[in-house]
């Protein structure tokens, strides 16, 4: 487990809070998918590594748009 007292070097941390800036709103969006199998051959490791076996095929979305009031 990562030590979140010890920040790696690979890792970045947002201290400045001060510089952040409100947003009037925000879309927060969702897509659902049902997999289905995909007929395929058997690989062959010296023209690919990769096999697809399903495939994602969206059968429903949702959004919500919030509107953040501000205080003038």
């Amino acid at each position: 487990m990562p030590n979140p007292n010890k920040l790696d070097e690979s890792e970045l941390k947002f201290t400045k809070h001060q510089r952040s800036v409100e947003v009037p709103f925000v879309i927060y969006a969702d897509f659902e998918c049902i997999l289905q199998d995909v007929e395929t051959c058997f690989p062959q490791p010296s023209l690919s590594s990769t096999t697809n076996i399903q495939q994602h095929v969206p059968c429903a979305f949702a959004y919500i748009y919030s509107v953040h009031m501000i205080k003038v």
